[in-house]
């Protein structure tokens, strides 16, 4: 049935708000005129029934189609404002709405900020409201900013958005609307207020630097408004190449689709607005020679939005004479600015890869979609061939022709070797030796040509492709880099095979040698190649001419490519010299405080790939007989060299980025300087990382070789460990690569395998007390304080929930129980203390309720009772109501799986919470408890208090501390086992259930040592529940007097908080410390399986 519109003479101002509702945006404007002639024949009549229906409009909080046509149709009642007396009712309309802003029903209090933004930003441009309406207007929606609601708060952004007024001088930053706007934005938390700030800024100098800002907001929608408003808000010549070419680069490689193509509409609008639709004028204001990524980047997508044809502009080159096809070797046409070298090679390139793309998809298509996609690669291998050079010798002459203009064209001339190793087809006899001899010349000529700046380095690699490309084989590319190496040992220009002296010539002589090398060690796949050569100039005499004086110059940045070379040298297999002479150079690079960081940073990561190629343990190995003499190197495994390097330079990076009086800055240290001492720790972190998580396959490899060459599992705990604390350290925070490194880290490694989760599972409560540990020396007790322990713990929660998928796709079954009763077993000692940090137990009470759990079994049964046990005894002497509820939800859950079974006796009851707490301290061995313990008179006087708080509900949150009576502070002897844990399921295969072995929690300690035969055996267990003799106790000896963390530290000012926190790192890192011992026992008793 087809609804009829109502006729004009049976209209009223309900029955237009209801049509309103029906209609679409044309009837809105018929329906608008209607409405302005009700209000010029009666306005008091037309207001009251209008306010009348907008309150109706108002206590409706759902968000539906015919609401949003009640506002759209209210915007267009304001925008046919035409008049003063038209103007005069749209204000006595806001006033009134204003009024129903400080109604207290949220819903009212957003659909009156909703219609005042429609009004307001619906007034056309030359309609301005009276200074007492906008007064009126400001003062609520700037109360409005306060909401507790985030829909209010965003919709009185809007509100407010054409308020501000600009200064004398243009700018914004006396405004107060501006000014709200601004802190709103840096204090926000809902991503839907902060994408209404970023859309109302207004466009001004002091606005600049917050929008710049919100391209690294955590939110995807938040970055995205923030591209698209960039072009807005921010001229193009006021943002600067510098900036611009960030935005780029971080825009165009952000994760999110959404936020990338956003990105690209930023550029586009660039081209458009700003540079009149020219290419080379944004490439020219970006400044490729400065930012050749960037500029790539943003020409790339230009021409991947469709905004610049690749196919038309190769066409026109050689209709037209341009870029390559230009006649160069008569002179007539200018040699190629950076710009136009950088838009050739992106165009020409771009054609390749698209060409060869659809030349794919057509071979695996058929019938007429692979016509298409045919005749698509068709017409760019024309558009190609017509952009490049008639000849590979043409272009080789082109290139010629750059390098012989000087530093100019320096970055031209690398663009067009990327261009030609990229594009051009080198079967051609007549080409490859013009090709060859160039090379021949380029890298025999001496450094004038490439020059040892960034830019020279781009150069080098820019030529190394072309000399790849040109000679294919490994051989014949060997015989001729090293014959250019020779020629160059001969007759560069300063570079005369020593390094004793140091000026501006000779260390550019040296760095363009060590990198001509460089370039020949990262294309070899081994040194043979380089053996079977007739050239004079050997790989050897490489080695000892170049890499090996290159170590001793005096200049740094000649150390730092001599030791990236010696890296690559010891990667090939099959080197002339033996492996085990190089090493020490390595290690004492890395170890010497009087090396600068730059070098040290280089030596780290060539110690690192060497210790992933071969193994740590077969570098420790490889160390000849002299290094334990040298003071600098010592004898020192590789590993635990990397850490105590990383140890100190965490300690170096800490005082390079705060202030000269102890304090720490209140603002982020520059980019330059958190570069030139992060690199050093950056490089450590990712070597580690590595090694860590390609230590099971080589644990595999190793057993199916018969060596030893992957790391103990007690060295993998240590250090996940000092990388969990590492982390979450406050003073690496600046070190945003190495975070960002250590984030990925975590979460691939959380979700490797089952072997990756036991591993962190053994780390946590020993990453958490060492956490403890700083957090209490820093006076960090409350969650206001931001305790490091409690992130540790949820940390690791996260990534123990992450699922494990098998070689098959399918889910991995897993289950912590393990872990759950460790925890509870320190949730039990802990109890009993007077000062342990709430968030750090309330952290430890949310986790067995989150650890997954295995399904219940009889390899399971005795340990769903023993967690039962702890839990009910935790919730009997916690005091915090919160921590009560986990623990008796964590007790349900645990008996649900099991149905009904026999109760324990007391004696049973008694037996487990005796052994609890020597089981804990025993798998915590080295990492002590850093809480005191409590006096009789405080457990006597926590137990009177206890039941009166029962009776009256539930104790205060707000309470100081926890009482403790536990002897649970004392430490196991260091020759007890260290234990890894194994989840639930970690030995399944193909089973419905996990079998025992792989499903139990840990094992007596007696046991385990008398278990002669288990090198491959479980962990060590806890007492089973039938605890009537003491044969399932643990013999252990306690000696609480033994190892004591010191706590105590006096917090009256910030020098002496910036001390203990460093004593309480230094405390930290000796318990990480003592771990070692106990690898050798580790090996034999706990190998995972």
């Amino acid at each position: 049935m087809v609804r009829r519109r109502a006729p004009d003479h049976a209209l009223s101002v309900p029955v237009l708000l209801n049509e309103a509702q029906k209609s679409s945006s044309s009837g809105h404007l018929r329906y608008a005129k209607v409405m302005w002639e009700f209000a010029s024949e009666d306005t008091a009549g037309t207001l009251e029934q209008l306010v009348l229906g907008m309150k109706l409009f108002m206590t409706v909080s759902e968000k539906n189609i015919y609401q949003d046509r009640i506002l759209r149709f209210m915007a267009t009642f304001a925008s046919e404002t035409k008049s003063q007396g038209q103007l005069d009712v749209i204000e006595a309309l806001l006033q009134q709405i204003i009024e129903l802003s400080y109604a207290k029903d949220p819903t009212a209090r957003w659909r009156a900020c909703q219609l005042i933004h429609c009004i307001m930003s619906a007034l056309p441009a030359e309609a301005a409201i009276s200074d007492d309406a906008a007064d009126l207007v400001q003062e609520a929606m700037l109360q409005r900013l306060d909401d507790a609601k985030p829909n209010v708060r965003a919709a009185a952004v809007r509100a407010l958005a054409r308020l501000p007024i600009p200064d004398d001088d243009g700018d914004f930053r006396d405004c107060p609307v501006t000014v709200a706007f601004l802190e709103l934005l840096a204090l926000e938390k809902s991503k839907d207020v902060r994408k209404a700030v970023l859309a109302s800024l207004p466009a001004a100098p002091c606005t600049q630097a917050p929008i710049l800002d919100r391209t690294k907001d955590e939110s995807d929608d938040v970055r995205r408004i923030t591209y698209l408003a960039i072009p807005e808000k921010i001229r193009l010549e006021a943002l600067g190449a510098a900036s611009g070419a960030l935005l780029v680069r971080r825009g165009l490689g952000d994760r999110a689709s959404t936020v990338s193509e956003a990105a690209g509409a930023m550029v586009t609008a660039w081209l458009d607005n700003a540079c009149d639709g020219e290419p080379l004028a944004l490439l020219r204001w970006l400044d490729p020679a400065a930012h050749p990524e960037e500029s790539f980047l943003a020409l790339k997508a230009l021409i991947e939005s469709g905004r610049l044809n690749a196919v038309q502009v190769g066409k026109l080159a050689s209709e037209e004479n341009l870029g390559l096809r230009a006649d160069f070797n008569l002179g007539e046409a200018p040699l190629m600015t950076s710009e136009e070298a950088i838009f050739w090679k992106v165009v020409c390139e771009c054609l390749a890869s698209e060409a060869t793309s659809k030349g794919l998809a057509a071979a695996n298509t058929g019938g007429a979609t692979a016509n298409i996609e045919a005749a698509a690669a068709g017409d760019r291998i024309e558009a190609l061939e017509a952009a490049l050079p008639a000849s590979v010798e043409d272009m080789i002459n082109i290139i010629s022709a750059h390098v012989a203009g000087g530093a100019e064209y320096r970055f031209a001339s690398a663009q067009l070797m990327s261009l030609a190793a990229h594009c051009m087809d080198f079967t051609d006899s007549t080409g490859r030796r013009a090709a060859s001899n160039l090379l021949n010349t380029l890298f025999s000529s001496g450094w004038e040509v490439c020059g040892t700046g960034e830019n020279g380095k781009a150069w080098m690699e820019a030529a190394g492709k072309l000399a790849r490309k040109v000679h294919a084989a490994p051989a014949e590319l060997a015989d001729a880099m090293l014959t250019s190496l020779g020629a160059l040992r001969d007759n560069s220009n300063g570079f005369n095979g020593s390094g004793s002296s140091s000026t501006a010539d000779t260390d550019a002589a040296w760095i363009h040698a060590l990198r001509s090398a460089a370039l020949l060690l990262e294309a070899l796949p081994t040194a043979r190649p380089a053996l079977q050569t007739a050239a004079e100039f050997s790989l050897t005499d490489m080695v000892n001419d170049i890499i090996t004086p290159g170590l001793e110059h005096a200049n740094s940045r000649v150390r730092c490519e001599a030791v990236r070379c010696l890296g690559l040298y010891c990667l090939l297999d099959g080197i002339p010299t033996p492996l085990a002479s190089h090493m020490p150079t390595l290690r004492s690079l890395l170890a010497s405080s009087s090396q600068p960081l730059p070098v040290r940073a280089v030596a780290a990561r060539a110690v690192g790939d060497l210790a992933l190629q071969r193994g740590a343990k077969s570098l420790d190995t490889l160390l000849v007989a002299q290094a334990a003499e040298d003071p600098i190197v010592g004898t020192e495994p590789t590993v635990d060299l990397m850490l105590a390097v990383l140890n100190e330079w965490q300690d170096a990076f800490a005082v390079a980025t705060a202030a000269p009086n102890g304090r720490r800055r209140r603002s982020a240290p520059s980019p330059q300087e958190v570069e030139s001492v992060a690199e050093l720790g950056t490089c450590l972190v990712e070597a580690l990382v590595r090694l860590i998580a390609v230590n099971e396959f080589r644990q595999a490899s190793d057993e199916r070789r018969g060596e030893v060459s992957a790391l103990e599992d007690g060295e993998v705990l240590r250090l996940l460990v000092a990388l969990l604390l590492l982390h979450f350290d406050a003073d690496t925070e600046p070190a945003s690569r190495l975070r960002q490194c250590l984030s990925v880290f975590f979460e691939r490694f959380a979700s490797l395998s089952v072997t990756s989760q036991q591993y962190l599972a053994t780390a946590v409560l020993p990453a958490a007390r060492s956490a403890c540990a700083e957090d209490l020396a820093a006076g960090r007790r409350t969650a206001a304080s931001s305790p490091v322990a409690p992130q540790v713990v949820r940390f690791v929660l996260q990534l123990l929930q992450l699922p494990v998928i098998g070689m098959d796709g399918k889910r991995e079954p897993l289950g912590h129980e393990p872990l759950t009763e460790l925890v509870l077993g320190e949730i039990l000692g802990c109890a009993r203390r007077p000062n342990v940090p709430k968030p750090y137990l309330s952290a430890l009470c949310k986790l067995p309720l989150a650890l997954p759990m295995y399904d219940a079994g009889e390899d399971t049964r005795e340990t769903m009772l023993r967690i039962q046990v702890y839990a009910a005894k935790a919730a009997e002497i916690l005091s915090d109501k919160t921590m009560v509820k986990d623990m008796t939800s964590t007790v349900e859950m645990y008996a649900a799986p099991l149905g009904d079974s026999p109760e324990l006796s007391e004696e049973g009851v008694a037996a487990l919470l005796a052994g609890v707490k020597a089981h804990v301290e025993a798998f915590c061995s080295g990492f002590p408890m850093p809480f005191e313990e409590a006096s009789d008179e405080e457990e006597e006087e926590r137990e009177e208090r206890r039941p009166a708080a029962r009776r009256a509900g539930a104790h205060s949150s707000r309470r100081r501390g926890v009482a403790a009576t536990t002897d649970s502070s004392d430490e196991e002897d260091s020759e007890d086992d260290e234990i890894i844990i194994k989840p639930r399921g970690a030995a399944a295969t193909k089973r419905a259930r996990p079998p025992a072995r792989g499903a139990r929690s840990t094992k007596n300690l007696a046991e385990t040592e008398s278990d002669e035969d288990a090198d491959d055996g479980p962990a060590p267990e806890m007492p089973p529940v039938d605890t009537s003799s003491d044969e399932g106790g643990i013999e252990t000896e306690i000696d609480g007097d033994d190892d004591e963390v010191e706590t105590e530290f006096e917090n009256d000012d910030e020098e002496n908080a910036e001390a203990a926190r460093v004593s309480a790192r230094k405390a930290r890192r000796a318990s990480v410390a003592s771990v070692t011992a106990l690898r050798e026992a580790l090996k034999e008793n706990a190998r995972i399986s």
